[in-house]
């Protein structure tokens, strides 16, 4: 029998690719707090799961340092 391990997707697997909620919302054209409720399992958004599943690898930068 083949089994095929789905992931679950979440904002710990979000951060595992390098993106931040705020930068992943700005980047999908949604709100943040429309993405974090989906990714919490509180909203369900089948369109927007699909697009995150597909957003590019990247360093995750959890602060960008601003000058001065």
């Amino acid at each position: 029998m083949n089994e095929v391990k789905q992931e679950t997707i979440n904002k710990q697997w979000l951060y595992g690719q390098g993106w931040t909620i705020q930068e992943a919302a700005n980047y999908l054209g949604v709100h943040r707090v429309h993405l974090n409720l989906v990714l919490s399992g509180e909203r369900s958004s089948k369109r927007l799961m699909a697009k995150v599943v597909k957003l590019p690898h990247k360093k995750l930068e959890l602060r960008k340092n601003i000058k001065k």
